[in-house]
């Protein structure tokens, strides 16, 4: 679920952009992206199966009132390993290829691209940070309520255009938010001077994801330092409160001698991307990226809540 509201909020909304003229309705993006990595970086075998059915299925039936068969877990499970073997193929396919790149020429060929939001390596940055997060929470720990920002605190390069897809400013929170909570005055932007700049906060899953974006109302001013702070008052989709104080900077473009960040996030907090957990983030955006190939969810309003968190 993280992995998805990171590269469809950043990654997605981007290639919009840069792919306007594709035909979206009746192609998958998901899949010609998935296709394109693979004839990169070459086909991978399914990992092997380990699902514990039965914990599982008492945990959909005791926290959801859902009853879930061991069997279609399973089967589940046989359909992913199933969607990770065509990817694979398709990648080795050069007609394949060429056919999937035609369809969506920017997406196709920048999903592997560090500085660009939303990729495999800044998705699996942010599903480490969120892993640690929830440990840190079975264990009675201390957390971030603020998993990350993107671009990271600190950096700069902002574009400036408000409609532009790199403009937004992406808040990713470590617990799912509740969608009525999530209202402009939570979150502040401020330039140099005090004066507040007027933005639209967009949850970009609806009720319980945990990705917001901060769109500007009008152009961001060029070569400028903004302060971005999370208020009180948010909460999360259980209604319990989330503490507010979080602040971060990060520069508009404009600088002849700026260039965007080496690789997307960093920590909100300490300013350390995922070394610290020990798995490569390339590895773990690659692995979910090709997991969920037949899974892919689209934003909407009637969308059902994510429960993580």
């Amino acid at each position: 679920g993280m992995g998805d509201q990171v590269y469809d909020s950043m990654f997605l909304e981007t290639a919009k952009q840069y792919d306007a003229t594709s035909d979206w309705e009746s192609y998958s993006v998901d899949e010609a992206t998935d296709v394109g990595m693979a004839s990169e970086v070459g086909a991978i075998d399914p990992p092997t199966r380990w699902v514990p059915t039965a914990a599982l299925s008492e945990v959909f039936l005791s926290a959801a009132s859902h009853r879930v068969e061991e069997e279609t877990l399973l089967e589940g499970q046989t359909l992913l390993g199933l969607a990770v073997l065509f990817v694979g193929n398709m990648g080795q396919n050069p007609k394949s290829v060429a056919l999937y790149n035609e369809r969506f020429p920017w997406a196709t060929t920048h999903q592997l691209d560090p500085n660009t939001p939303g990729t495999p390596p800044c998705e699996g940055a942010v599903v480490a940070l969120y892993w640690e997060s929830l440990w840190a929470q079975l264990n009675e720990a201390s957390w971030d309520e603020v998993l990350t920002t993107v671009p990271p605190d600190g950096t700069q390069g902002l574009s400036t255009g408000k409609d532009r897809a790199e403009s937004r400013i992406a808040i990713v929170f470590a617990r799912g938010l509740d969608a009525q909570s999530v209202i402009r005055d939570r979150f502040e932007v401020v330039d140099p001077q005090g004066q507040t700049l007027d933005v639209e906060p967009w949850l970009y899953y609806g009720h319980g994801s945990h990705v917001v974006l901060l769109t500007p109302a009008s152009d961001w001013p060029a070569k400028t330092t903004l302060t971005i702070r999370v208020a009180e008052g948010l909460s999360t989709w259980n209604g319990l409160p989330l503490e507010g104080g979080q602040s971060f900077t990060v520069r508009t473009e404009g600088d002849p001698d700026v260039s965007p960040p080496d690789s997307f996030p960093a920590h909100a907090k300490s300013g350390c991307g995922c070394s610290s957990t020990g798995a490569p983030p390339f590895t773990l955006g690659l692995g979910m990226l090709w997991i969920a190939a037949c899974c892919r969810r689209r934003p909407t309003d009637e969308a059902p809540a994510f429960r993580s968190g």
